[in-house]
């Protein structure tokens, strides 16, 4: 369980070092960049990662805190039906992907 723990702190560090680096263009952005939809767009983008990062972070430091809810999360990662259900549905979806790729590059 220590193992996963570090994990976990591992997830928090990078998730915190992410918010840092994608603060760095939201200033250029909004400071030495000339306002325009697309930069309205980018932003947007880029505050929203950071809200997801964020929201994952404070739901890892919560966990780390409490012994019940590290087995919880735990055992949810590490179950093997529901990781066996995602590479399933993952290679469904890649086929359906690649396949409207195929048709839209005929198409074009």
């Amino acid at each position: 369980m220590n193992e996963f723990r570090k994990r976990i702190k591992m997830r928090v560090i990078l998730g915190g070092l992410f918010c840092a680096l994608l603060m760095i263009p939201n200033v250029v952005l909004n400071f030495l960049v000339e306002r325009s939809d697309f930069t309205g767009f980018v932003m947007g983008f880029f505050v929203a990662s950071e809200a997801i990062v964020i929201v994952l972070m404070a739901k890892y430091v919560a966990t780390l805190r409490s012994e019940e809810e590290l087995k919880k999360l735990y055992i949810k990662e590490t179950d093997e039906r529901r990781i066996a259900i995602r590479t399933q549905a993952g290679r469904t979806g890649l086929c359906i992907v690649f396949g409207t790729l195929i048709i839209a590059v005929l198409i074009s």
